[in-house]
């Protein structure tokens, strides 16, 4: 709206001429409170710009977590694309297969015992990201790779292991990258998607292995770091 001006009332007068400009002044100021405060109205030395006024959620992004785990030489999987889980610093894990090694599992943000939902800002729309890179050794690992969010639906396990049951989250795959490189790094990057925030529902970050023969080349080696974000728009 810009900077305001005031009439102010003359004081002490013995007549009304001057009664008019009260609410006159009352009335412009009423008019920039209720939505058309800008920047003009807020000293310079703070910093802030009009995108941030209309828009306070948009400039945060936050990291929600990550996994960094190996795409491991004489791998086995399905040439027509097998999931896997991301683990922390280890080999990737499979649907059903039994692990020591502790596995990032991210509820759905949905709220426990009435308490708000973590990546909500009130009037936006929360949205997320994946985002990551592959480095690979100096053999190709020679499979098409995506990255993506898997739902957790179940875990099992026995005698110091533990398994967990995977289905992929529609919507949330990265694009596709043909590791066909070496010794070079690949970025990736999901569109964006919802966050559920239905009840009882969990994921994990994962990635789907096709193409190629079937096995990994026993001398490659892909170092995978993937990262899950919310943001608001």
């Amino acid at each position: 709206m810009g900077q305001i001006s005031l009439n102010l009332p003359q004081i002490g007068l013995n007549n009304s001429t001057e009664d008019a400009k009260i609410p006159s002044d009352f009335t412009t100021l009423q008019t920039v409170i209720n939505g058309n405060l800008d920047t003009t109205n807020i000293s310079s030395t703070a910093g802030i710009t009009d995108a941030q006024l209309a828009s306070p959620g948009n400039s945060f992004r936050k990291l929600i977590f990550f996994n960094i785990g190996q795409i491991q030489g004489s791998l086995s999987y399905s040439p027509s694309g097998q999931d896997f889980i991301i683990p922390p610093l280890g080999p990737l894990i499979s649907n059903g297969t039994g692990t020591s090694i502790p596995v990032p599992i991210l509820p759905s943000d949905s709220g426990i015992a009435s308490q708000p939902q973590d990546f909500q800002t009130a009037g936006k729309t929360t949205y997320c990201r994946i985002r990551g890179v592959i480095a690979q050794n100096a053999t190709a690992t020679a499979v098409n790779a995506t990255v993506r969010l898997l739902y957790v639906t179940g875990v099992g396990g026995s005698s110091g292991f533990v398994s967990y049951t995977l289905s992929p989250v529609s919507g949330t795959d990265c694009n596709n990258v043909n590791m066909s490189f070496a010794n070079t790094m690949q970025p990736f990057e999901s569109g964006q998607f919802a966050l559920s925030a239905t009840a009882n529902q969990y994921f994990t970050i994962g990635i789907n292995l096709s193409g190629g023969t079937g096995t990994t080349p026993a001398a490659s080696f892909g170092a995978v770091t993937a990262g899950l974000y919310a943001y608001t728009a």
